[in-house]
């Protein structure tokens, strides 16, 4: 019995060491994509390197010297950086040194704004942004420990360069650290990499008055801007341009109640106030927006605050923002910070953060009207990026997200909303690595467009509500030519026609026991209209649930037909809809009279 159990003990052992030497050799490198799905190959723009070039680079001299005095900089610069940032001169270009003091990552500095971090085994981005720059001073040596682990050495200990607070770390945990971020931005099977090109993207440009370092004004003309081919930003990416006002992690002082590391709370503040902005305004109340008179309990600036500002298309940081004093029961920093985070605590988990942004959705619209769903990477077989898969659907469906970067130093994260994604390709179109396009939660407003890489990433909170506006015509804007839409139930505002994506109808009369219903197709393409022949009730016509009288057909852009619409026994509504990447557009009417009057509405529903 004995011999039998020691066998199975010897067996097991070996095959747990065997397990643990596939995982740790194959789950640490940055995640590839398959691209060969891909059939304009041709819009990739492949920069093949010989492997003799990284070697080359690989053995500039281990001091920090600029690099610009290495023969290897015309090879770097024209290999690597030109094709990728093809509107920027290089200012400076030099080391960064990992924990354990070797030079594992070059810094390039852009002129005027802007920079680039690249691994120098691999040569792939670690960040970039077009327009904001480090904290380094330039007379010290840097180190770095991912983004925003920017690092100086003192009397060997390393400080934060943004906080100046020592990092407490050991020289065996120093090894260690440094072992983890090089396994994550090493990818032994690439032998020659490529980058793709930028397209411009003109945006608005949006100033912050609470910058805390100096920094340039965002370039608007050279921001981060994905191919249609490997990336995207979300429709309503000019809201993290606009820097909203929110909560202030920068200086590492003290907010709360008696907190530090709020990063967590500020990413739940810039994702709640983004969907309040957008998606549901009764999210946020008056109080927790700015322009609030606490004193007279009463909006006493107007024009800071979305819900009374006289363009409802105005967008500042005030108008975006959400209130940010260090403590009070009114700011909605403060509110973030008691949610999430527990007295006189430093940093929180991405569980904490889920289940404060939980506890806030519960209290005001309630547990059915929102989605929060969150996933961490588990760490039980080596360091290993989160899948993307659930981050990019999220993106490509226009909602922002919470992104959690592990940074090696004590489990302590850096969480960020996320607002788009670019990948950069493999030559040949083998795969890609990918990366994310992010609000910092930083103060300053060049922070507010950064690119990471996915290396970096090891978990996400998602967040989806299921309130549909339905708005209705207010007047015209004052002093403007525009058109204000306001939604009766959230209070939701907009200059923009929101039923621009609906098809139009219209009460003809009535024929007998039939109502003619014209039905217009108000796009410059065709569509394929469902109309329901039988009158229905409104609760099915709004959600296209229980139509059992369903017809289909082509209407040509820019037509109109008319339909008869047959009486049904105590149901009163017309229902018609078509279809668009994955959304039935349901335009539905009741209360028809015979002189033609109808109450019109529209809804969304997932395919």
């Amino acid at each position: 019995m004995k011999k039998k159990f020691k066998t199975l003990y010897v067996l097991n052992i070996v095959i747990i060491i065997f397990l643990l030497i596939l995982f740790n050799t194959s789950f640490y490198y940055p995640a590839k994509t398959n691209l060969s799905s891909v059939d304009n190959k041709q819009d990739i723009n492949y920069i093949t390197v010989n492997t003799d070039d990284i070697k080359n680079i690989n053995t500039i001299t281990e001091q920090n010297k600029n690099i610009n005095e290495i023969n290897n900089y015309t090879k770097l610069s024209n290999n690597f950086i030109k094709p990728a940032f093809p509107n920027k001169e290089i200012a400076s270009c030099e080391n960064l040194y990992n924990l354990d003091g070797s030079a594992d990552f070059i810094y390039i500095k852009f002129e005027n704004a802007g920079y680039a971090i690249y691994s120098k085994q691999t040569m792939e981005l670690m960040e970039y942004s077009m327009n904001s720059n480090l904290p380094y001073k330039s007379n010290e040596i840097k180190y770095y420990a991912g983004p925003s682990n920017y690092l100086y050495k003192l009397n060997n200990k390393f400080y934060n360069v943004l906080t100046n607070k020592q990092l407490k770390v050991t020289t065996q945990e120093t090894e260690t650290i440094a072992q983890q971020i090089e396994q994550a931005t090493v990818n032994q099977q690439a032998q020659s990499y490529s980058i793709t090109s930028y397209e411009n993207s003109t945006l608005t440009q949006n100033d912050d008055n609470n910058e805390i370092k100096s920094a340039p004004d965002i370039n608007t003309d050279d921001l981060i801007a994905a191919s249609t081919i490997s990336g995207r930003l979300i429709e309503n990416y000019k809201y993290f341009l606009a820097n909203p006002t929110h909560g202030d992690n920068f200086a590492g002082e003290v907010y709360g109640n008696g907190n530090t590391g709020t990063c967590g709370p500020i990413s739940a503040q810039l994702l709640l106030s983004f969907n309040n902005y957008y998606n549901d305004r009764r999210l946020i109340t008056n109080k927790f927006l700015n322009g609030y008179n606490d004193i007279k309990n009463a909006v006493t600036e107007p024009e800071k605050n979305p819900n009374y500002c006289t363009d409802p298309s105005l967008m500042n940081q005030w108008t975006t923002g959400t209130r940010s004093e260090p403590t009070g029961k009114n700011s909605f920093y403060n509110e973030m910070i008691t949610r999430i985070m527990s007295p006189n605590s430093s940093g929180s988990t991405i569980n904490e953060v889920t289940s404060g942004i939980r506890s806030y959705l519960n209290d005001t619209i309630g547990a059915g009207e929102y989605g929060l769903t969150k996933d961490e990477q588990q760490w039980a077989f080596g360091y290993s990026p989160i899948n993307s898969y659930f981050i990019k659907e999220s993106l490509n469906e226009g909602r922002p997200l919470i992104i959690s970067m592990n940074s090696h130093l004590g489990a302590i994260n850096h969480d960020v909303v996320a607002y788009g994604y670019q990948d950069y390709t493999y030559p040949n179109g083998e795969g890609s690595y990918e990366g994310f396009v992010v609000h910092f939660g930083w103060s300053q407003a060049s922070n507010a467009c950064i690119w990471v890489n996915s290396a970096w990433c090891d978990a996400y909170i998602t967040l989806k509500l299921f309130h549909t506006h339905d708005c209705e015509i207010v007047g015209n804007i004052e002093n403007t030519n525009k058109t204000e839409y306001r939604c009766t139930s959230c209070g939701y505002r907009s200059d923009a026609n929101p039923y621009s994506s609906y098809i139009l109808i219209d009460n003809l009369g009535k024929n007998g026991n039939n109502w003619n219903i014209k039905i217009e197709n108000p796009f410059n393409y065709g569509i394929t209209v469902y109309y329901n022949k039988k009158m229905c009730f409104s609760g099915d016509a709004g959600k296209w649930l229980g139509l059992k009288d369903i017809e289909a057909f082509y209407l040509p852009a820019k037509n109109s037909t008319t339909k008869l619409i047959s009486e049904n026994f105590l149901a009163t509504s017309i229902a018609v809809s078509h279809i668009s990447k994955g959304i039935r557009f349901i335009t539905y009417g009741y209360n028809l009279t015979q002189n033609g009057d109808m109450d019109i509405h529209y809804n969304i529903v997932d395919v």
